[in-house]
């Protein structure tokens, strides 16, 4: 009988409660990251209609045939029918703004994760995402998905295993779910996956070196900005893979969120800094002019037309600010309360920070002046149309009383 070869983990991995008291049986490496499902208008309207019942069961029943008949997934649980019978529940996601001005729920999630065996062949990986020579993926891993956060995991024998097997989920599941017509798009909210590697490490003491509290705890450390989770190997690695799902999703929805927020403010930002350079254009026309010919020119009318239009975009920058804030803010309340991901704490509060950040009183400043600037156009014109208006009506008086 060949012999099982022997888990190798780098000291740094083991966590210090365990080191040289235990010993790896078995060890698995997971990716996280979140895959945005964005709802077509009349699917996403549904969720605010008073007149229907919200459109969940099709969400549903598009995710599970879509999943189901993929030629990559060996096997899906739990059955659509058997979710259904526990209490499951559906969490809207930021909603964005409609064309017609409605809202528009971002995306949606259940609260139980689908799990499914997902065979892919390194030729089919070349195709989803361009291998790197320094990490992995094997042909075959599990994927958990609730319709926005999805989780690889694989076992491995050495850590650390850097691997892609992330982007290879994404990429799955962008391809297999794109040909919904219930969602205008899908895409990857970045980062996705999440950089650290996810390590779950089972554990068995080494003779009676572990007290009895030990031997049945869980640890978690962080090394080299991965993620390090030792459980008793007396734990099932099932059960410890549901109890990271229930951990990571609430954290993870709530970065996705903040970080949904800050991509449609960077939006916002660039359609300012769009605004601003019309603006510049615009006001350089203007003062080119000769006095008499700014008096005729439509340019002042332009320009305060774009002065009303970036006043509305500061002020939905603004809003967004907020919401952003407050998101970050619960997020980070989320991480602390949770036992797993809140050792990677300092890396979620990294890439929530803004990307881009307008200095709005310098932008006032320039804002200001071209306000000035036609401002004294409009007077000048107001009071010449109003003398001519004046001798016009001077004039007729004088020629009614002859």
């Amino acid at each position: 009988m060949k012999k099982e070869a022997e888990t190798l983990v780098d000291s740094d991995y083991m966590p210090d409660q365990f080191d040289g008291k235990a010993v790896v049986q078995e060890a698995y490496v997971a990716k996280a990251g979140y895959l945005r499902l964005e709802l077509n208008e009349d699917l996403s309207r549904g969720f605010f209609s008073r007149d229907s019942k919200p459109p969940t069961m099709d969400f549903l029943q598009e995710l599970f045939g879509l999943l189901s008949k993929s030629p990559h997934v060996m096997e899906v649980s739990p059955k659509q029918e058997d979710l259904l019978k526990g209490e499951l529940a559906f969490t809207l996601w930021p909603c964005v703004v409609a064309s017609d001005g409605s809202p528009r729920v971002s995306s949606l999630s259940l609260s139980e994760f689908i799990k499914m065996r997902v065979m892919i062949s390194k030729h089919k990986q070349d195709k989803l995402f361009k291998l790197s020579a320094w990490s992995r993926s094997p042909e075959q891993f599990t994927l958990y998905f609730n319709g926005a956060i999805f989780l690889a995991c694989f076992p491995v024998k050495l850590v650390p295993f850097p691997t892609h097997v992330g982007q290879v989920a994404r990429e799955f599941l962008a391809e297999t779910l794109a040909e919904s017509k219930l969602w205008a798009r899908t895409e990857g909210i970045g980062p996705t996956p999440i950089h650290p590697e996810i390590y779950i490490l089972s554990v068995a003491p080494i003779g009676d070196q572990l007290s009895l509290a030990e031997s049945r705890a869980p640890a978690v450390k962080t090394v080299r900005g991965d993620l390090v989770v030792a459980v008793p190997a007396i734990t099932p690695v099932e059960r410890v893979l549901q109890y990271l799902l229930e951990d990571m999703s609430w954290g993870l929805e709530g970065f996705y969120g903040v970080r949904i927020v800050r991509h449609a403010l960077d939006d916002r930002i660039a359609f300012l800094h769009t605004l601003n350079q019309r603006l510049g254009q615009a006001l350089a026309e203007h003062l080119r002019l000769n006095p008499i010919s700014r008096l005729l020119s439509k340019s002042a009318g332009e320009i305060r037309r774009l002065l009303g239009d970036m006043h509305l975009a500061l002020q939905g920058i603004a809003a967004l600010e907020l919401e952003a804030q407050n998101r970050e803010e619960e997020t980070t309340r989320s991480l602390q309360r949770g036992a797993i991901l809140v050792g990677l704490d300092e890396y979620f509060k990294e890439h929530m920070l803004p990307s881009s950040i307008p200095d709005q009183n310098s932008q006032l400043r320039f804002m200001d002046f071209a306000a000035d600037e036609t401002e004294n156009s409009a007077i000048v014109q107001a009071t010449l149309v109003s003398a001519l208006i004046g001798a016009i009506i001077g004039g007729l008086i004088a020629a009614l009383g002859q």
